[in-house]
């Protein structure tokens, strides 16, 4: 009889453990069918030289009825001394409430509309001999600044744009899993100086000292291919106008309107305050991209040109 008992329990632990198995599986099914609750708006990333990297991403809300949304970010945000560096926005500019799980965060986004999230993080560089590599995966288009004085000498994909700001080149790339090499450029002061005396013809015995890096020719070829590469960008893109990734945004969602529309139509859709709006469309009128029309007390804009 102790035998039976002993076994019947067993089996019932045993079925036990499959329903609660079985349970399990419907969760995470279900949880992982749930659509993403926002819709990614801009991605930026600016490299240090040390291979730190601020990032900067906002996030449009599908609705702000929502208590908790959860936010994938790329890379884990960087902690010392117990304390994270990140920091998380309303469209408002006012802190938001969240918890931090390694690259996830869960925002309390009851009465939010979007998210400014701004982080620093070493998990998207390395670096191999002389050769640092940035790699992400975006769910966007995103744009990459560059440390100062680099050379490119590989990228994943043609990039949208490349330009060049206060010696850093700035780099637009299509969404998906990129990557950019690049190397930092030979300091002036490592080029050999002429002497003004004049030296002995004897040879010397000397052994002269190697003033470039041994593995430097394994750079030139690539990096005199990354400089055509950007040579062809910068023609091509000389006669056009170089807009920022708020610019951007703001002529984009002016196309929607058709070209036209008050300036508090299109700030429904924009994370942007109205004061920061207003100084973008400012910018805009400046560059001749955009036209202000004052009706009334509102402001009208009128695109003018195709960007």
């Amino acid at each position: 009889m102790k035998a039976v008992k002993t076994v019947r329990k067993a089996s019932g632990k045993v079925v036990r453990a499959k329903i609660l198995l079985f349970l399990t599986a419907i969760l995470v099914s279900i949880v992982a069918a749930q659509p993403k609750l926002y819709t990614s708006l801009k991605l930026s990333f600016e490299v240090y030289e040390n291979g730190l990297v601020k990032v900067n991403y906002i996030v449009v809300l599908k609705s702000n009825m929502t208590l908790i949304t959860e936010v994938s970010l790329m890379g884990s945000p960087y902690i010392e001394d117990n304390t994270a560096y990140i920091f998380v926005l309303d469209e408002k500019g006012l802190p938001v409430v969240f918890n931090l799980s390694q690259n996830t965060i869960s925002v309390e986004t009851l009465g939010v509309n979007s998210l400014n999230i701004t982080y620093f993080t070493y998990d998207l560089t390395s670096k191999e001999k002389a050769i640092w590599k940035f790699e992400v995966n975006s769910p966007i288009n995103f744009t990459v600044i560059l440390p100062e004085n680099v050379t490119i000498v590989g990228l994943s994909a043609v990039p949208i744009k490349i330009d060049t700001v206060d010696h850093h080149v700035v780099v637009v790339m299509p969404s998906g899993k990129q990557y950019i090499e690049y190397i930092p450029s030979i300091p002036k002061s490592s080029a050999p100086k002429k002497s003004s005396e004049k030296t002995s013809q004897k040879p010397s015995t000397e052994k002269k000292e190697n003033i470039f890096p041994e593995n430097i020719v394994l750079f030139i070829v690539p990096a005199l291919a990354a400089v055509l590469v950007l040579a062809v960008f910068l023609v091509k893109r000389r006669s056009s106008i170089v807009l920022t990734e708020e610019e951007e945004v703001i002529v984009n969602a002016l196309k929607r309107y058709g070209g036209r529309a008050y300036q508090f139509e299109i700030a429904r859709e924009l994370p942007f305050p109205k004061t920061t709006l207003w100084k973008y469309v400012r910018k805009l009128e400046e560059k001749g991209v955009i036209r202000i029309e004052k009706r009334g007390v509102q402001n009208y804009l009128i695109l003018l040109k195709k960007i």
